[in-house]
């Protein structure tokens, strides 16, 4: 009884003393906020945002989950559509373009948005996580690549 109660006082005052020792550690991190800096048109909105990249020139591609995903039921699993999209903007925040404006425009592989990078050259790779897929375009927006494959319609469920 007595070695459980000393037990219990000891990992108290350790757990006072660490508490202690951490909370003198925090430092407050100074920052400036830009405020609204990515200026969308009037008609779209962010969602969640999966990612951000930028170009050797600047510009900022942004990668999210704007509209709602939408699901047709197949024959044998659920077909995912829509939901993200890919946008552009200059140096000062300025939207440019989004790739794939409309549903129907929108590549086929844009169906949960997961991430997105720029490589040297300032090609644009994204990752689908509703797809399986990583799509590579060009500068202008060109599928050059895409590395995966979309789950059958049929014989997958789930």
């Amino acid at each position: 009884m007595t070695y459980s109660r000393l037990a219990t006082a000891g990992l108290a005052a350790t757990l006072v003393i660490v508490s202690g020792s951490l909370i003198a550690q925090q430092k407050e991190i100074a920052f400036d906020s830009a405020g609204d800096f990515l200026k969308l048109p009037a008609d779209i909105h962010f969602g969640e945002v999966a990612g951000v990249a930028t170009t050797s020139t600047g510009n900022v591609w942004v990668y999210n989950q704007g509209g709602g995903l939408n699901l047709t039921v197949g024959a044998a699993r659920l077909h995912p559509a829509g939901g993200a999209r890919l946008f552009e903007f200059d140096r000062s925040g300025k939207f440019l373009r989004e790739i794939g404006s409309t549903n129907e425009e929108r590549p086929y592989g844009f169906r949960w948005a997961q991430g997105v990078r720029v490589d040297a050259q300032n090609n644009v790779w994204v990752v689908d996580r509703g797809s399986r897929t990583i799509m590579k375009f060009d500068p202008s927006g060109r599928i050059l690549m895409i590395l995966g494959r979309t789950p059958e319609a049929i014989g997958e469920i789930g």
